[in-house]
């Protein structure tokens, strides 16, 4: 069956809460999204790079609320405006939209979200969902940008609870776990690593694997090295990404 594909215009928002939510740019306004009966694996290698707090229960994971997707960010960012993407682990839902982050941004805004499968995104938890979102001009920019960290706030969650003093970085990669090596660093500093496992015995089709890092203290702002390693039968490949972090 073809994917359904689905264009919701973006309303406005009022003056007072104008710096709190992020707009869609370009026009016409639209938020993209699509829902797959028949899902074929993603091709992406990073998956999704958020925030999580360090004693987020595995056992009782909280609902996603598309709707509370929220980033911290940066005071340096290369172009002003950001590529979100949002997969579900089991590759059926995908959304990719490109956001204006004015001058005058609150310290953690909100993304403007008008899903049109909410009973869809009502199934998931947040260890189904990976968002990666990129500074770039344009979601189809040659190059891959640099990765601000998402936050997912739960459904009934404030969002000063939604992140520890002291959160763990969550990786979604698109690879077997036992072959995934992920390290972490700043400015020739000390290094850190990941720990990696698979993301559970249900449908992976966006990613495989999830990793965490668990700083002992919370992570300067400034701009981080992500190196992704592959474990290849006989070699590793390595890829480097950028990470923005804001305290």
């Amino acid at each position: 069956m073809a994917p359904l594909v689905a264009f919701a215009a973006s309303g406005s928002v009022k003056a007072e809460q104008a710096q709190d939510v992020l707009q869609l740019a370009g026009e016409p306004k639209q938020y993209v999204e699509f829902y797959l009966e028949n899902p074929k694996v993603s091709g992406n290698l990073l998956v999704g790079v958020r925030w999580a707090r360090a004693d987020d229960n595995p056992a009782a994971p909280a609902k996603f609320d598309p709707n509370n997707v929220r980033l911290i960010v940066p005071a340096r960012l290369p172009v002003p405006t950001a590529c979100v993407n949002v997969a579900s682990r089991d590759g059926r839902y995908t959304a990719e939209n490109l956001y204006v982050v004015p001058p005058d941004v609150a310290r953690e805004p909100a993304l403007y979200a008008e899903t049109r499968y909410p009973e869809l995104n009502e199934n998931y938890n947040i260890d189904n969902i990976a968002v990666m979102i990129r500074s770039v001009p344009s979601c189809d920019a040659a190059n891959f940008g640099e990765i601000i960290p998402a936050v997912l706030v739960p459904k009934g969650v404030e969002v000063s609870d939604a992140i520890s003093a002291v959160p763990a970085l969550v990786v979604a990669v698109n690879a077997d776990p036992e072959s995934v090596e992920l390290s972490l660093q700043r400015d020739g500093g000390p290094k850190l690593s990941a720990s990696c496992e698979g993301a559970d015995k249900a449908v992976n089709i966006s990613y495989s694997a999830v990793c965490k890092f668990h700083p002992e203290r919370r992570l300067e702002s400034g701009q981080y090295s992500l190196t992704l390693t592959i474990k290849e039968r006989f070699k590793k490949v390595k890829t480097p990404f950028k990470l923005l972090i804001s305290e």
